[in-house]
């Protein structure tokens, strides 16, 4: 979700949460993408950027490519 808020003087740019999943069977291919937060706030002079944890997962099982 993304949210811009302006209150004042202070303005703010923030993402949070996002889930990719791409997962395949059989053989098993599994990609997830678990996120994070991303915020981006500016008041009066001031400009702060945070951001927080990620998660990435790529894991592939089953015969080897010959």
């Amino acid at each position: 979700m993304l949210v811009l808020s302006y209150t004042g003087r202070r303005l703010a740019l923030s993402y949070t949460g996002c889930r990719l999943v791409l997962s395949y069977t059989c053989y098993r291919l599994i990609l997830s993408y678990t996120c994070c937060r991303l915020v981006l706030s500016y008041t009066g002079n001031r400009l702060v950027f945070s951001y927080t944890g990620c998660r990435l997962v790529l894991s592939y099982t089953g015969r080897s490519i010959k």
